[in-house]
């Protein structure tokens, strides 16, 4: 997790202005808790949202101590970014990028620091166009206190 770092809301001004509604809603629902419990989300809230988001279980941990994440749901734009549904496959078996390890970071600072964590991507398309992807990471939490699972919103913008 060498690239990964703590989260500040300034961290957003790059992002696109959805990242940043999607953030203002998890601290909506957030309210006075720490970490919002997953019964506060409301996916009819943000519909307009849906097809950039990842639901992400927290199964348990490794014999190592590392978190086991499995995709619950998938948004059609995630979908279709790998070619496959998600749903029901852990997620070094179904990531899109780099590494394996690189795409399990993300998942791994949120489980363990109980906060977001946005994450940069920079990517040429087959046309030759430059794209900034911003994905938010967020967690949810069956008790208030544990993370139980890992809310992620995707939106990206041409690279100027």
């Amino acid at each position: 997790m060498d690239d990964v770092h703590a989260f500040d809301r300034s961290d957003l001004e790059r992002t696109t202005r959805r990242v940043q509604s999607f953030y203002d809603y998890w601290l909506h629902i957030c309210g006075d808790q720490k970490i919002p419990r997953r019964s506060d989300f409301d996916p009819m809230a943000i519909p307009g949202h849906l097809p950039g988001i990842l639901l992400v279980d927290v199964l348990g941990e490794t014999e190592a101590g590392f978190g086991i994440f499995r995709y619950r749901l998938a948004g059609d734009r995630e979908i279709e970014a790998r070619g496959f549904n998600p749903a029901g496959k852990l997620v070094q078996d179904a990531y899109v990028g780099r590494t394996a390890q690189h795409a399990l970071d993300g998942y791994e600072f949120v489980r363990t620091k109980k906060r977001p964590f946005l994450k940069p991507i920079s990517y040429k398309t087959l046309y030759d166009v430059r794209i900034e992807e911003f994905c938010l990471f967020v967690p949810l939490s069956n008790n208030g206190t544990d993370v139980s699972q890992i809310l992620v919103f995707s939106d990206e913008k041409p690279s100027l």
